[in-house]
């Protein structure tokens, strides 16, 4: 009998006659809620291993989708919370 554990996931082999199962973490960069399956994290969001959420990016830093770690703006770039690109600022 398996545990359901935030941040990871049921992995199910041979569907049909005996079923096998594993608890595997959700990578970097994904999250679960449900152990079914990892969703990705979108832009402006991140996570580690076995997270059962996404984290919003702070003012001043930005994410592509399925990222593990926010990155700072370049100098001359700014934008808002959970943002996925920079802006030159002019």
């Amino acid at each position: 009998m398996l545990i359901k554990e935030f941040g990871k996931y049921v992995k199910m082999e041979n569907m049909h006659l005996q079923m096998e199962t594993q608890c595997l973490s959700c990578p970097a960069g994904t999250y679960t809620t449900n152990s079914i399956y990892c969703t990705d994290c979108l832009a402006g969001y991140y996570s580690g291993i076995a997270s059962a959420e996404c984290y919003q990016c702070s003012c001043g830093y930005f994410s592509a989708p399925k990222s593990e770690k926010c990155t700072v703006y370049p100098a001359g770039t700014s934008s808002g919370y959970g943002a996925s690109k920079c802006t030159k600022c002019y």
